[in-house]
């Protein structure tokens, strides 16, 4: 065998040298290289910190004088480990009896309500105490970890909590709760269609619906906060400054809104009506201090509302301000102010009063019936007499100025209250192509449709000296 020459040993020698330190100055290269800097910088700060979505709390909601009609508390979803015991581990009997323990503490510190309706604790207490090859006991759950209740509050749930944060129970390890915050309505059902309610459930599509929990969504519900979260405890700092929603003062009296809510309640049963809406304005600022529907619910179990028919539902959540209604001889008050203040009649006007009208194809009669011949304005609106009414339209003021003074008064139009699911049902004007003159019966209030809240601020406006 022959050896290699010295010179070749040499050559292969640098060769060899001359490779590494290319590698060498390569890998120097890529360690200096600003992309490959800003990559490590990267991982190492994914590898390090974790995002975190911080909801700020909804703004509250008060009534005039700061008594709480909307607030915020803490409640907690409460998940348990599903992990089987196992048949053959040692310690079985005394870990089964963990299992009753922790079932016996769900059945007895968390409310019935709260607990998850699509959650069998007999499956689950199966499933616990069985060899871990049996995963067939809780069909339709995919994980190892099921939620047993949703939003539970209450002192019961905070002594569970405490048990849970001071660990008193081994058989407790199961069970995490996870806090958050949740929509209370300390009044429950009152003033219900003002308020509307929160609904907490959507996650990410949780909204305010009706009333001034929907008008007001942006400005009660802040702006949602990431935060990052550093992994190690060294570096774990306080909760940043996470501002919450706005606070709302209503300008709703809750003694009054009581009063009047009792009021209603009773007439409505007295004169076996459907519904009944009642409202209470300062008609110098068109203030609302009352607004009570007959139709109400508890904000606190708002889901018992159900949206099966949405139109109809909407309609009535609020029927103030959403239900049409005709008038009936309330809106005589309109026309006689449009007359007096068009000059057409005095107060003292003289009319010959025959008990019936005739116009547009159609005859009406006073609402009794009789014939009350010659009276003066105040008579026809003290006695309510159609006949006058419909002559003072037809005649004196004209149909074409009727409708124009009752647009003005806002009828056909949106008052623009600040709640959600106003209503509007336009007016039929003189003008509009679709008049017959048998609409003169706007006059005493039938044919045409308004809403309470419309009728409120249309003779608040009379009251006010002209001014809504």
């Amino acid at each position: 065998m022959k050896l290699p020459s010295l010179d070749r040993v040499s050559f292969l020698g640098g060769l060899m040298g001359l490779v590494g330190v290319v590698v060498l100055f390569r890998m120097v290269n890529i360690q200096s290289s600003a992309s490959i800097q800003d990559m490590v910088e990267s991982t190492d700060l994914e590898n390090s910190y974790y995002n975190s979505e911080i909801t700020p709390e909804r703004g509250l909601i008060y009534d005039r004088w700061g008594n709480l009609l909307a607030g915020n508390r803490i409640a907690y979803d409460i998940t348990m480990d599903l992990i089987p015991v196992g048949l053959d581990e040692e310690g079985v009997a005394e870990e089964r009896n963990q299992v009753d323990s922790l079932l016996n503490a769900i059945m007895s510190y968390i409310p019935a309500e709260s607990l998850n309706p699509n959650v069998d604790l007999n499956q689950i207490y199966a499933y616990a105490i069985a060899d871990p090859g049996t995963v067939e006991l809780v069909p339709g759950i995919p994980t190892q970890n099921v939620t047993i209740a949703r939003n539970a509050y209450g002192d019961s749930v905070n002594i569970l909590i405490g048990m849970l944060d001071n660990n008193d129970y081994p058989g407790l390890s199961r069970l995490h709760a996870v806090p958050h915050l949740i929509r209370t309505y300390p009044e429950n059902s009152l003033a219900s269609a003002i308020v509307g309610y929160y609904n907490s459930i959507s996650g990410d599509n949780s909204t305010g619906l009706f009333g001034v929990e929907e008008y007001y969504d942006t400005m009660l519900r802040s702006t949602t906060f990431n935060w990052q979260v550093s992994y190690d405890p060294t570096q774990l700092g306080g909760l940043p400054n996470v501002s919450p929603g706005t606070s709302l003062v209503l300008t709703i009296d809750s003694e009054l809104q009581n009063v009047v809510e009792d009021i209603l309640d009773q007439a409505v049963e007295t004169y076996g009506a459907e519904s009944g809406v009642i409202i209470v304005e300062d008609p110098s600022t068109g203030e609302i201090l009352a607004m009570a529907n007959s139709q109400r619910i508890d904000l606190n179990h708002w889901s018992d509302f159900v949206l099966d028919d949405v139109e109809y539902n909407w309609r009535h959540f609020n029927e103030a301000i959403a239900q049409p209604y005709e008038p009936g001889s309330v809106m005589k008050v309109l026309t006689m102010a449009a007359a007096l203040d068009a000059g057409a009649v005095t107060p003292q006007t003289i009319f010959n009063d025959l008990g019936y009208f005739s116009y547009g194809g159609i005859t009406i009669n006073n609402w009794d019936g009789e014939a009350y011949g010659q009276v003066t304005m105040r008579d026809c609106m003290a006695y309510s007499l159609n006949t006058c009414l419909s002559t003072v339209a037809v005649e004196y003021l004209g149909l074409e100025n009727l409708t124009d003074y009752f647009e003005a008064f806002g009828i056909g139009h949106p008052t623009n209250i600040d709640m959600a699911g106003e209503y509007v049902y336009p007016m039929i004007t003189f003008d509009s192509g679709l008049w017959h003159d048998s609409r003169f019966t706007y006059a005493y209030g039938q044919g045409i449709n308004v809403t309470p809240i419309q009728m409120v601020a249309a003779i608040s406006a009379v009251a006010n000296g002209g001014i809504i």
